[in-house]
């Protein structure tokens, strides 16, 4: 009790320094709020930049898809999956959406004009719901829910064949079957990603249109997935990697150890923020 009286009267003895202590520790300590702030909307922001385009925040594989991207190796092996088997992610706790997505290659022509571009199968409903690259329509619409054979081309990809809405694309690849697959698809919409080496080789398509042309009836690449909160995809992984429900030779990685420079990046945010508060 003594030493708070003492305290209070030195306080007081001379107002002005005492003031201008506490200005300055509480100028500090509003700088310090703001720092902390500024650096956890930035991180955030980059988060969701990096991971919202197409990469999502936690993908389902065949645990030796990466990172050779074999054709065969597809989400639950050799017999794919049933039609129900993913829906056990609705009920993981922290998993908002997620979105089936198969891929291939294929050599796309327009008359005199072809280019070699990779095939994205998606089912548009669920993608649109997960990640954003398929609201980059610059022009025409996007894919139908309903398989009809329609196709969107990145913006550079559509410059290179020459074609536009309406125009009649074939599309010619190697089915799984080892028969060479072949069709038409009729160009419904213009696509801006805004990443260049996407814009120039990518065409999406409904994946049950893919999978027609790959021979890959009911079988998937990849499922991405959308979380409440993207910082918990390191521990959202792990769960429904030894949920029971996770069916066989099927396995999660989250969107830091799918991209490390990504995690790379954020985690530069961590030393001079804990050097700034030290300081």
């Amino acid at each position: 009790m003594l030493l708070l009286k003492l305290g209070w009267r030195n306080l007081w003895r001379n107002p002005r320094r005492s003031l201008i202590s506490i200005s300055a520790v509480a100028s500090a300590m509003v700088f310090l709020i703001l720092l902390q702030g500024m650096m956890e909307g930035m991180k955030d922001q980059l988060l969701e930049n990096g991971t919202s385009l197409i990469l999502g925040h936690i993908q389902l594989h065949h645990p030796q898809y990466l990172p050779e991207r074999n054709i065969y190796d597809t989400v639950g092996g050799d017999e794919g999956l049933g039609s129900h088997a993913l829906d056990f992610l609705e009920h993981v706790d922290g998993v908002t959406d997620w979105t089936p997505r198969l891929y291939g290659f294929a050599l796309l022509s327009t008359g005199s004009h072809s280019a070699g571009a990779q095939l994205l199968g998606v089912d548009p409903s669920r993608e649109v719901r997960t990640t954003t690259f398929l609201r980059g329509i610059t022009a025409g619409r996007s894919l139908p829910d309903d398989p009809e054979e329609g196709l969107l081309l990145g913006e550079g990809l559509a410059k290179e064949l020459h074609a536009e809405i309406g125009s009649e694309v074939a599309a010619v690849t190697q089915a799984a079957d080892g028969s060479l697959g072949n069709t038409l698809f009729r160009v419904t919409g213009i696509l801006r990603t805004g990443l260049s080496h996407f814009d120039k080789g990518l065409a999406v398509v409904h994946i049950r249109d893919l999978q027609s042309l790959l021979v890959f009836d009911g079988r998937i690449h990849e499922v991405a997935v959308r979380l409440a909160d993207p910082q918990l995809a390191d521990q959202v992984a792990l769960r429904i990697n030894q949920d029971t429900a996770l069916p066989n030779m099927v396995g999660a990685k989250s969107c830091g150890d799918l991209s490390p420079q990504l995690r790379d990046t954020l985690g530069l945010f961590k030393g001079p923020y804990a050097f700034l508060i030290g300081f």
